[in-house]
């Protein structure tokens, strides 16, 4: 009976040693950013998009052409390119 537990024991403390790596198989170099979201873009183009999951994703792809500088009053709008 002992050494079953013992063996059980051994078995799940062996399971525990399996890396377990989040990446696909051969992704683990790459230059890949993974991220959730609740649902697919539906668009992509920032001209029609609408939902907050497009935004958020678009904000990572498409540079914007301006800023502003938030502490100057009246603001101030600085050129990103």
């Amino acid at each position: 009976m002992s050494w079953r537990i013992l063996i059980f024991c051994f078995l799940l403390l062996l399971e525990g040693c399996i890396p377990n790596s989040p990446y696909r198989n051969g992704e683990e170099g790459k230059n890949i950013f993974y991220s959730t979201f609740t649902e697919p873009p539906k668009h992509l183009d920032p001209a029609i998009s609408y939902s907050a999951n497009e935004l958020s994703i678009i904000g990572l792809i498409y540079e914007p052409l301006f800023e502003y500088h938030y502490l100057k009053r009246p603001y101030e709008l600085i050129p990103l390119t």
